[in-house]
């Protein structure tokens, strides 16, 4: 049904740019004479599939069957599986933090690891609790930091000099621009 969507609305922009007005109508009737059928699917169907990946169900099961998911350091589906089944145990900690912290106003930090910290200082979570939040929050990270590149490796390196163009005759401030070719080019 999405993809059934997607391809409608690009007719639908394809048709609605088309320079030629008479011809776009034209199409239009020919390729939706019923009108625009198909619409966007609604937020409880998005939540329904993401519930069925994220918890540990035959979905999932199914959907990874004959994946390499066993937990080892070097393994980032054995470490993504290893966040998802943390997932459930952190999602209403988390929840807690934002509804009886965030909302009333007893945690004002914007990165979870402060949020933790106060949370725990407000006394909206316990130690244990905040324990399993900063061992999660470690591992989404450790999931989501896949290209870490140290400060140096991402410098702007000059780029090599060429020399200038010269023309047949060897000038190099003549008003006429040489290609490396030789030809001659009106600027």
């Amino acid at each position: 049904m999405t993809l059934m969507y997607k391809a409608q609305e690009q007719l639908h922009s394809f048709l609605r740019n088309f320079p030629i007005r008479s011809l776009a109508w034209l199409m239009r009737v020919l390729i939706f004479p019923r009108g625009l059928t198909y619409s966007a699917p609604n937020d409880r169907i998005g939540r329904a599939i993401v519930d069925a990946i994220m918890t540990p169900s035959l979905t999932r099961d199914r959907l990874a069957d004959g994946i390499y998911r066993t937990l080892e350091p070097t393994n980032p589906l054995g470490l993504l599986q290893e966040a998802l089944t943390l997932s459930i145990v952190a999602e209403p900690i988390e929840k807690r933090i934002r509804v009886d912290g965030v909302k009333t106003g007893k945690v004002t930090a914007l990165d979870l690891p402060t949020q933790i910290q106060q949370a725990t200082a407000a006394g909206i979570i316990s130690e244990t609790e905040a324990a399993l939040l900063r061992d999660y929050d470690r591992k989404v990270m450790d999931i989501v930091n896949v290209d870490d590149f140290a400060p140096h490796e991402l410098g702007v390196q000059a780029a090599p000099s060429t020399p200038p163009l010269r023309s047949p005759d060897g000038c190099t401030t003549c008003h006429r621009v040489w290609s490396r070719a030789g030809v001659m080019r009106v600027p």
